[in-house]
């Protein structure tokens, strides 16, 4: 996290430093992502870098929150409200919001692109394994609370769901920002609730899986 003093900064100052940063990193990703090109881009002098970072990779990865989480600061999800009648209803709604591609901007896609291009072990350590936690931790409290109400599967250990919803999560994000078209919407919406989809069939119950293919045969037939 960012110390005390960078949020002191007047606020130009603040976003020339997070926009020198997107920049280099959209240039060079984030393992060769350069303190001094971003200091020097941003004109501050290299003395004070770390007078507002711990390090290199903590400015690197306040800039994924400031785009990343920037884009979707107003949609929030209240575990507490969810029920069995509107769980997964409520997640896609979710979704979809934050699918609409007036939320982001090429900067933001170009970070996002950044992190996913990250090896795993380079994602799940130091600021970047904080960031990472606080993701997964958000979809382990989902996951929870969908076995509190038996919309989703106990039969499994909670690690295991929770890693295998996040892998179907990351090889949809990865297919997102690689294909992100801001001139189809409606497509980016159809795409991220097919994506709530393949995360329900892995974590609904079994016999709740057999009961939705059931119904969907049905209207087909």
């Amino acid at each position: 996290m960012p110390r005390e003093s960078f949020q002191q900064l007047p606020p130009e100052r603040r976003e020339r430093l997070l926009d020198a940063a997107a920049e280099e990193l959209t240039a060079h990703g984030l393992l060769d992502a350069s303190m001094n090109r971003i200091l020097k881009r941003a004109g501050f002098s290299k003395g004070v870098a770390y007078h507002y970072f711990n390090d290199r990779e903590d400015l690197l990865v306040t800039v994924l929150r400031d785009r990343f989480l920037g884009a979707v600061s107003d949609l929030e999800i209240d575990l507490e409200a969810l029920s069995a009648e509107s769980f997964w209803e409520d997640l896609s709604r979710l979704v979809g919001a934050a699918t609409e591609p007036a939320r982001w901007d090429s900067s933001a896609i170009e970070v996002a692109r950044a992190v996913w291009h990250l090896p795993l072990e380079h994602r799940t350590r130091g600021a970047m394994g904080e960031f990472w936690e606080e993701m997964t931790g958000l979809l382990r409290g989902i996951i929870r609370r969908g076995q509190d109400l038996m919309v989703v599967r106990s039969d499994l250990p909670e690690e295991l769901l929770v890693s295998a919803a996040m892998a179907v999560g990351e090889v949809g994000d990865r297919w997102f920002v690689e294909h992100w078209d801001a001139d189809r919407p409606a497509e980016m919406e159809r795409l991220g609730l097919q994506l709530v989809d393949m995360v329900r069939r892995v974590l609904e119950p079994g016999d709740a899986l057999h009961k939705n293919t059931a119904s969907a045969g049905e209207r087909q037939s």
